[in-house]
């Protein structure tokens, strides 16, 4: 409202607001003159906006501009208010979506509201509202745009970087975990080292009073450690890391495992959070992927100001189930041998959790591998020689070609499996997923375990307890 209206019409539009119960509105009036009372003359109300328009304010035909937008902004936020959420961001090769979810968690656990984007979906509070790939600018807009979140945690791929940026101009706290092989020659991208400048991207745009957590033990990781800006944290499986030590002396904070213990340390103090075999993600200390994704959930949270108490609280209560790490090493029992579901879908993911899959049944380790196909030739033949080290049996099946032919990414999962020592009776092509699931499935016996690498998750997740079904019904018969 300008000074010129009458204070008594003035009056009444705050009680249209009040009544309609919106702070902001446009009060469309016909009448001669808003300068003197609309009851002292012919007049009326025509419509209250909920989204009135400030273009005739800023730029009127007649009369002074007036700049009604700083005006609203004031009102909405006013000096001194928060007006911003703190941004987590992490990115990486491998183990980007489970570090997010225990990162959320853990801030969740602690009573407050999380935005989660990646790569299976957008949740806010928990709550999935859009399912999809989010690990893209998009994802990061649809979660900052929530008024309602009390901290964002964002994953960050290669490919969203690449096409349209981060989505957001600073984090609080960047996460670099990892750089392995993985769609090398896409995007101008053809050298770990191409890879590596790339996503740190997500540690180089964080505020200069914010935090970079980087992992110690990845070489190509900590070679950009001098290009960060804020504050660094180094997380290492390895107490006496040279890295860890010349960030330590610097004055900066570490997250180490130390006898088992993850332990934030800095000079003058060391802080033990848990002992690893207590963290229900790291099957009790056995999984060394792991305990990495751990570490980085840790440093972020410290580095937000959660104390040690609200970070083991986080860390003890996150486990490796459906509810909590939907496709990520999900181990299902089916009776005399076991399943496990995971995304693990590169090099450096068969190679990180190999060792791991090997130790949890003494039985045949039979896996059914899929959706490599937007590879190059090489990726996927290392990808296949990777799978010869680990198991018994593979079933590869194909349900998403991408650019390719339909079998031709088999045949070349099946050369990569045949180089690194597999004959052929050891491998089986069946295109369909659920058929290839229900292959692997019906291969077992007592004591072996099965690995469903999966493209249509709740598809495979129904299909497998559906046979699990199946079994206790023969069973008992």
């Amino acid at each position: 409202m300008t000074d010129t209206v009458h204070p008594l019409n003035k009056l009444m539009a705050e009680r249209i607001s009040r009544i309609v119960d919106l702070n902001i509105m446009g009060i469309d009036i016909i009448a001669k003159s808003l300068e003197i009372p609309l009851q002292d003359q012919v007049c009326g109300i025509l419509e209250v906006n909920a989204a009135p328009g400030f273009r005739m304010h800023l730029n009127p035909t007649i009369g002074t501009s007036r700049n009604v937008g700083a005006t609203v902004v004031d009102m909405l936020f006013p000096p001194g208010s928060k007006h911003s959420i703190p941004i987590v961001a992490v990115t990486g090769t491998n183990g980007k979506t489970t570090t997010a979810r225990l990162i959320s968690h853990i801030l969740k656990t602690n009573g407050n509201k999380v935005g989660m984007a990646s790569t299976d979906a957008v949740t806010i509070d928990n709550v999935p509202i859009l399912f999809g790939d989010y690990s893209g600018p998009e994802g990061a807009k649809k979660v900052i745009m929530d008024s309602s979140i009390d901290y964002a945690v964002l994953e960050v791929a290669r490919g969203g970087i690449l096409r349209r940026g981060l989505g957001y101009e600073e984090s609080d706290v960047g996460v670099l975990l990892n750089i392995s092989s993985d769609h090398l020659g896409e995007g101008g991208m053809h050298t770990l080292e191409e890879l590596t400048r790339l996503k740190s991207t997500v540690t180089e745009a964080v505020k200069e009073t914010g935090y970079a957590v980087l992992n110690a033990d990845d070489p190509l990781v900590l070679s950009r450690i001098d290009k960060v800006k804020a504050s660094p944290i180094l997380f290492s499986k390895e107490p006496d890391n040279k890295a860890i030590k010349a960030n330590y002396d610097k004055g900066n904070v570490n997250v180490i495992l130390k006898n088992s213990i993850i332990t934030i340390e800095k000079k003058g103090y060391s802080l033990p959070v848990e002992n690893v075999c207590n963290i229900p993600i790291t099957f009790d200390g056995k999984a060394a992927f792991n305990i990495e994704n751990v570490l980085a959930a840790v440093a972020s949270s410290y580095a937000l100001g959660l104390d040690i108490k609200q970070i083991r609280k986080g860390v003890i209560s996150f486990t490796p189930s459906m509810d909590y790490s939907r496709g990520r090493m999900n181990i299902i029992d089916m009776g005399e041998f076991k399943v496990v579901i995971d995304y693990g879908h590169n090099p450096g993911a068969i190679n990180a959790t190999g060792e791991f899959i090997k130790s949890l049944m003494p039985g045949k380790k039979i896996r059914m591998a899929s959706s490599v196909g937007n590879r190059r030739d090489q990726d996927i033949l290392e990808f296949g020689s990777a799978l010869a080290k680990y198991y018994d049996h593979i079933v590869i099946c194909d349900p998403d070609q991408r650019h390719r032919e339909i079998g031709e990414t088999a045949d070349i999962v099946k050369q990569g499996l045949i180089s690194g020592g597999f004959k052929n009776n050891m491998i089986t092509i069946i295109m369909d997923e659920r058929e290839a699931t229900k292959t692997a499935l019906e291969m077992a016996k007592s004591g072996d375990l099965v690995v469903l690498q999966v493209d249509n998750l709740e598809q495979v997740i129904k299909d497998v307890f559906d046979f699990k079904e199946k079994l206790k019904k023969f069973t008992v018969a």
